[in-house]
């Protein structure tokens, strides 16, 4: 079954949409967290993550608890390698057993964009 995260980002103060960020959607498991999948916000802040059911179905997930990680775009390869933290993160809000299409309107204060 095919997923679909929706979102826009902007700044808080000014509600301006923020381009070029990479966010990154993930499973919260028990023991770790599973990328489900990644992308670019574009020139109006939106982004589209796609995903599959097999990207996180264990013995016993029904649906996934997806929170999301937001990165500038240039923090993209060492992201990878762990050594960027992100410049916000929905992980205080994780969506239990989310449905196959999430919207998120994400807020981030400018102080966190640098």
């Amino acid at each position: 079954m095919r997923h679909r995260i929706l979102g826009i980002v902007r700044e808080k103060e000014s509600g301006k949409p923020l381009s070029g960020l990479l966010v990154c959607a993930y499973d919260k498991d028990l023991f770790r967290s599973d990328l489900l999948g990644k992308n670019l916000t574009g020139p109006d802040g939106k982004f589209t993550i796609e995903y599959e059911s097999k990207d996180y179905q264990e013995l016993i997930d029904r649906n996934p608890d997806v929170y999301l990680k937001i990165y500038r775009d240039t923090d993209a390869k060492d992201m990878e390698k762990k050594r960027v933290k992100p410049i916000f993160t929905t992980k205080e809000a994780i969506r239990y057993s989310a449905s196959s299409s999430e919207k998120f309107y994400i807020e981030i204060p400018r102080e966190k964009l640098g």
